[in-house]
């Protein structure tokens, strides 16, 4: 993000606290975003301890917040006009309550086990983050262009991938057939090919499903 690197692969919540902060000094991002990569799901939350009562973001007003990411949650806190007092850790939030340093977090949240451990329950999302690829501002050689190139096609072709089932089985003629018969019919998608000692053509059928 300063320029350092030619590529990088980053969270967009770091990505725009980030921003935030350049924003505030002036400075401009450093970085273009290239894509999405869809992995690295998470959620960036308010959590309370779990005994707490929570009617609506109006009970956040006058909390002590901790959290490593400030400016997102100044933002979300101005926007909903709530003033709260802000308190920055480098980590371990989800133990600030416990140990008396703050009412409330604003962590990441994946699968929640770490918030359960510390008997903290979520109330709000905030700002909801992936992985995503970014590249330098800086002007890329023919060669390393072409890199980029081959990166994106492989990442695209990956994306893709997870979209789609592969499934291999054997099976006799006569139910190879049947295999067939609902291949045309669209309720399969792909190949069909002979795998019983004698060889054959491979045959493929790309039909969609009709709708119901």
């Amino acid at each position: 993000m300063d320029g350092v690197c030619d590529l990088g692969l980053v969270g967009t919540n770091v990505l725009e606290e980030s921003a935030l902060e350049r924003e505030s000094t002036g400075e401009k991002a450093g970085y273009s975003v290239e894509r999405s990569l869809g992995f690295g799901r998470c959620r960036l939350c308010l959590a309370i301890p779990e005994e707490k009562d929570f009617a609506g973001v109006a009970d956040l007003y006058g909390l002590r917040i901790a959290t490593t990411y400030p400016r997102l949650l100044d933002r979300y806190l101005k926007a909903e006009g709530i003033s709260a007092e802000i308190v920055t850790l480098s980590g371990s939030v989800e133990i600030a309550p416990r140990l008396g340093l703050a009412d409330a977090i604003c962590d990441l949240v994946s699968t929640g086990s770490t918030l359960e451990a510390n008997r903290l329950k979520v109330v709000e999302t905030i700002f909801k983050s992936q992985a995503a690829l970014i590249r330098s501002p800086n002007t890329l050689s023919e060669k390393q262009q072409h890199s980029l190139e081959i990166l994106t096609r492989r990442i695209e072709g990956v994306l893709k991938a997870e979209e789609t089932k592969y499934i291999m089985l054997h099976d006799p003629p006569a139910r190879g057939r049947r295999l067939e018969g609902r291949a045309a019919r669209g309720l399969l998608r792909g190949c069909v090919l002979g795998n019983h000692g004698v060889p054959q053509e491979v045959r493929c059928q790309q039909h969609t499903r009709a709708a119901d």
